[in-house]
Formats: C-alpha cells, sequence, structure tokens
C-alpha cells in the first residue's frame, strides 16, 4: 500500500490517503484538529467507491523522488 501526505497550513502531516495496487483508497487520516480521525476499509478493499490510477500515481512519486536528490 502506498500512501500520499497533502500540507494544510503549516501541517506538512495534516492529510494522508492510502491505496492499494489496484488503485482502491482504501485509508484516510486528517491531522487537521486536535484529534486525528481515521477511516479505513483495508480489511475488505472490496468496499472502496474510490479509485485512482495507481500506475499513474506510481510514476508521479517516482518522477518526485528523482527531483527531491
Amino acid at each position: 500500500m502506498n500512501c500520499l501526505l497533502y500540507r494544510r497550513g503549516s501541517n506538512p502531516f495534516a492529510l494522508e490517503f492510502c491505496y492499494d495496487p489496484a488503485g482502491r483508497v482504501l485509508e484516510g487520516y486528517d491531522r487537521q484538529g486536535r484529534r486525528t480521525q481515521i477511516w479505513s476499509i483495508r480489511e475488505d478493499p472490496t468496499r472502496s467507491t474510490i479509485r485512482v490510477d495507481a500506475s499513474r500515481l506510481d510514476a508521479l512519486i517516482r518522477r518526485m523522488r528523482g527531483r527531491a536528490r
């Protein structure tokens, strides 16, 4: 499973979304408030209604890693 982090304001870890190799979004984390909110359907990935193009995201991540060096 791969995860993407999103900055909100000064918090570089405010939002996080995790997806599986099939592109199903299985987990989400919201760290914007005082308490972290977590959503997960990792134990039953077929319930995911949100899908992303996992190969495209993986390619973007590889490209970003190359720029960070």
